[in-house]
């Protein structure tokens, strides 16, 4: 099943406009709430990607979350949830495999060129953390399993975007010795 903002007329069109329709997709996709593929197999003989790419969905006119946000309970949590099943189908889909360790980052073309600060996405890329783990791509969104590299904003005219960038790293964290 494709998710309607995997659609690229509707990256080109800003977002999906009925974020509701998105998120009952992504839940009848998951089957209705179940672990989110945690449990299933994966298939040895499928080649995980070195950089796997999941679209996000924007609500048309709206910023992603955000750190300085005021939004009501209800709506922010629904937006979560989207985002949480969304990265997490997308993993499924992908056939992302079990990590002890990986790289994200978020980016987010805003189409236009105004700037917008990266540390304020922050909101954004922990539900989609969130995900990861539910998806059971990793097992916790503890710095020994993820490294969390700044948002890329895309501050350029045309389509809106949002994606999730992954890099399984096999040799684990990277570190830094003084």
């Amino acid at each position: 099943m494709t998710l309607p903002v995997n659609d690229p007329a509707e990256h080109e069109a800003g977002g999906h406009p009925d974020i509701r329709a998105y998120a009952e997709a992504v839940a009848a996709e998951l089957g209705h709430g179940d672990a989110g593929g945690r449990d299933a197999p994966t298939d040895p003989a499928q080649p995980v990607p070195a950089v796997a790419e999941i679209n996000l969905p924007l609500i048309r006119g709206k910023v992603p979350l955000t750190v300085n946000q005021r939004l009501p309970e209800p709506e922010m949590a629904r937006r979560t949830a989207v985002l949480v099943d969304t990265v997490t189908a997308g993993a499924a889909r992908l056939g992302l495999g079990r990590h002890t360790h990986i790289n994200v980052r978020l980016h987010f073309a805003t189409g236009d060129h105004r700037g917008r600060d990266r540390i304020n996405l922050a909101a954004t890329l922990t539900p989609c953390l969130d995900g990861l783990v539910r998806a059971g791509v990793i097992p916790d969104t503890a710095p020994q399993h993820v490294t969390r590299w700044s948002a890329n904003v895309h501050a350029t005219p045309g389509a809106r975007r949002l994606w999730l960038e992954i890099t399984p790293t096999p040799d684990g964290p990277p570190t830094f010795d003084r």
